[in-house]
């Protein structure tokens, strides 16, 4: 270990005290500084101007600090009251959306008000794109039996097909299990309208057992007949978007439209009344 190193503490208290000494020095009022004085003065000028850079370093980098952990609280504050925000909104959007959707069925219920009905809200739906099938909140024990007609804004959406305790199975109208007696509002042609598995994935349905002279068109909506075995009559079921010869020339038939939104139904009237013989309800 050479000498320096060896006295280092020795050499910094003397250079702590040469500073102090020129400190004391140039306080002094009137103070006229000797050549040691002043050649001391040129060596410690740069330390102190060093020395009063690294402070304002130091102190700045302190506020620095301070006001990125003051800036960090406050954009937490902002970021949980901007979360807070967003979900105030969805629940805004939600209520609105329930809102148009309940004052579209109490339209609904409106014009079919001499059918006796029971909401019910769509707890279940099929795992696929179309929707044919979906489960109701509202079974037996509200008095639901299979075969009762569903109502959904717009029109007929369906029809119960499996009842539990507490829940019931619908099939919609897209559905290939479900079959409607129809008839042609305009020109009371009659027809059936029925699910098919290659318009399915459409929305879509077709009507068959059309007269060939029938004079049907695009545009006609479609209501439940009187004939039907189990709906009631003057439901709206849909309107026809076109219109095919089937192969034998003798009939026609024609692709419906449904009047009910099956893919986006949240809510349902059912009708609580049968019409027609349950025996022969095979739908």
């Amino acid at each position: 270990m050479n000498f320096a190193e060896k006295h280092k503490r020795l050499f910094l208290l003397l250079g702590m005290a040469v500073c102090l000494a020129a400190i004391i020095f140039t306080a002094k009022p009137g103070f006229t500084p000797t050549a040691v004085e002043r050649a001391l003065g040129f060596v410690l000028a740069p330390l102190q101007k060093a020395a009063s850079s690294a402070a304002d370093w130091v102190g700045g980098r302190v506020t620095t600090f301070r006001e990125m952990d003051r800036l960090r609280i406050e954009n937490e504050i902002l970021r949980q009251r901007n979360s807070q925000l967003e979900i105030d909104h969805e629940r805004l959007l939600l209520a609105e959306e329930e809102n148009l959707t309940l004052n579209a069925l109490l339209d609904m219920h409106a014009i079919y008000t001499v059918l006796p009905k029971v909401g019910a809200r769509v707890i279940g739906k099929d795992a696929n794109d179309w929707y044919d099938s979906y489960n109701i909140d509202k079974g037996a024990d509200d008095g639901f039996t299979p075969h009762m007609a569903v109502i959904g804004i717009g029109g007929l959406a369906g029809v119960v097909r499996e009842v539990y305790p507490t829940y019931s199975k619908v099939v919609s109208v897209i559905d290939s299990r479900c079959r409607v007696a129809v008839m042609n509002r305009r020109t009371e042609d009659q027809g059936v309208v029925r699910g098919d598995i290659d318009l399915m994935p459409q929305g879509l349905c077709r009507m068959d057992y059309i007269e060939a002279s029938a004079q049907i068109m695009v545009g006609d909506e479609l209501v439940t007949s009187a004939h039907s075995s189990f709906f009631p009559p003057g439901i709206l079921v849909g309107k026809i978007i076109a219109i095919e010869s089937d192969n034998n020339g003798l009939t026609q038939y024609a692709i419906v439209e449904p009047a009910a939104q099956v893919r986006f139904v949240e809510t349902v009237l059912v009708v609580t009344e049968l019409f027609g013989d349950e025996n022969e309800m095979n739908p």
